[in-house]
C-alpha cells in the first residue's frame, strides 16, 4: 500500500455519479480509470452541512475499483442510524472519502 495517495475530488465525484445513478435506478458508472486502483481502508461519509447523513466504511484493504461504489452506496442508503438518502437530498450533500493509508 502506497502511503502517499489520498482522497481527491474525483472520488468524492465518483461517489456522488454511484448515488445519482441508483436514486435514478440507472446502470452504476465503472471506476474511473483515471484514479489509481490502490487496496486501502476506506470510510465514506456524506453530510447535509455538518450534520452526519451516513458514515461506513471497512478497515479491510481492498481495490478501491471493487469497494468505492459499494460503500458510497452503503453509507448514503444502508446506514440504520438514518433514513436512507433521497434524491431530493443530493444537491444538499458533501462526501468525504477517507483512505486509510497510514492505518
Amino acid at each position: 500500500m502506497k502511503a502517499d495517495i489520498a482522497a481527491t475530488k474525483l472520488h468524492c465525484k465518483y461517489c456522488f455519479d454511484v448515488l445519482i445513478a441508483k436514486l435514478s435506478k440507472k446502470p452504476l458508472p465503472p471506476y474511473p480509470n483515471t484514479l489509481p486502483d490502490d487496496k486501502v481502508p476506506i470510510f465514506v461519509t456524506w453530510k447535509i452541512k455538518d450534520d452526519l447523513r451516513g458514515c461506513i466504511g471497512t478497515f479491510s484493504p481492498s481495490k478501491l475499483s471493487s469497494i468505492l461504489s459499494n460503500y458510497a452506496l452503503i453509507s448514503a442508503l444502508e446506514d440504520d442510524r438514518f433514513d436512507p438518502v433521497e434524491m431530493e437530498e443530493v444537491a444538499k450533500l458533501n462526501v468525504g472519502v477517507s483512505l486509510l493509508v497510514n492505518f
